[in-house]
């Protein structure tokens, strides 16, 4: 059961510009998930500049920046579907994912000599980390760059009072900190890298579950409705669009498949109404089988984030993130009586 397929349910258009990475194979296609309309790539990436793009079926190199081309499908999308009703469409671009660079000329031109401020950590490599930076802040800005063509758009065709936009990511991002650059498959960028630790885990490589990996942007534009500038402090999760878009939409959840949620709806709490207690604690997997092999799970509460690798016995983390909240300092080695009770209580959790 996918949200997208309840909404075409509901009478919604539905399309996919851009990413999708759920897989190859036929039976995999967002076609057969609720979207009606798809333009992208199926693949994890794809080329910043020159892309190959499938569209109307066919697959071949297209010409121009990646992040301007889907943004062009979107705007055609956009047009086709709303004089013809409801609609929704995900957008999904390859970037800020590296390779960061090309960029459009004038943006790079705001960046490339830029002073930029990267985290403090010892044995940083500054130098690559800075210039690593000054990529990824242009590629955001190629990002914010079309967006802002999105909204025009909208403005354009008069909708904008009536339609939802949801800003989004599906993990956070590491440029120094902790000493690494990506997500939870991390490099590290040291001028020196440490020595190879762990049996399946490639020296180069840190696989983490830091908040700086984890935690997400999530913006929510709906004027007339929502008020700028309203804020919601609750812990919220990727796993409470479902609920929320389905409240958005008016559709009704059968019971079958409220059980299988795990998220709640937002919606209440964005229109500054009582809503449903926010949960105090929250479970993260990953699995990693690409450069090396983990099995992490961690749970996170309001105080302690705590993270263990069933692959690698021993291999756990303890963090007290009130008292450290950039997770600089691992508990776990030296954990005291107090805290080695509290890990074993977490590991029921966990298994």
């Amino acid at each position: 059961v996918t949200w997208p397929a309840m909404l075409v349910d509901k009478g919604y258009q539905t399309a996919l510009i851009g990413k999708w990475h759920l897989g190859l194979q036929p039976r995999q296609h967002p076609n057969q998930f609720g979207y009606e309309h798809f333009a992208g790539f199926l693949e994890g990436g794809t080329r910043t500049m020159n892309p190959v793009l499938t569209i109307d079926g066919i697959t071949k190199q297209r010409s121009g920046l990646c992040v301007d081309l889907l943004t062009d499908l979107a705007l055609e999308s956009i047009a086709e579907m709303s004089p013809r009703g409801a609609w929704c469409l995900s957008l999904h671009y390859r970037a800020p994912h590296s390779a960061y660079l090309p960029v459009d000329d004038a943006v790079w031109e705001q960046f490339k000599s830029k002073e930029v401020a990267v985290v403090d950590y010892p044995g940083l490599d500054r130098t690559m980390v800075e210039q690593r930076m000054r990529e990824y802040l242009a590629s955001v800005a190629d990002i914010d760059r079309n967006v802002g063509r999105l909204l025009e758009l909208l403005d354009q065709l008069g909708i904008e009072d009536e339609t939802l936009v949801i800003f989004t990511s599906d993990h956070g991002y590491n440029l120094g900190h902790h000493g690494l650059e990506f997500k939870g498959n991390a490099l590290w960028r040291l001028k020196e890298e440490p020595p190879k630790q762990w049996r399946d885990i490639a020296a180069k490589r840190r696989p983490n579950m830091f908040d700086s990996s984890l935690r997400v942007p999530a913006l929510v534009r709906y004027p007339g409705v929502i008020p700028a500038g309203a804020r919601v402090d609750d812990w919220t999760s990727n796993l409470d669009w479902f609920p929320t878009l389905c409240d958005v939409a008016a559709v009704e959840l059968d019971d079958d498949v409220r059980e299988q949620l795990r998220g709640r709806s937002l919606w209440p709490a964005l229109l500054g109404e009582s809503h449903e207690a926010p949960p105090q604690e929250l479970y993260f997997e990953y699995s990693m089988r690409h450069g090396s092999q983990v099995d992490m799970r961690a749970i996170r509460t309001d105080k302690w984030k705590y993270m263990r690798d069933y692959r690698h016995p021993g291999r756990s983390e303890l963090y007290d993130l009130q008292a450290d909240p950039s997770e600089r300092i691992n508990l776990a080695p030296h954990a005291s009586e107090e805290q080695r009770k509290l890990m074993s209580e977490l590991d029921l959790k966990l298994f």
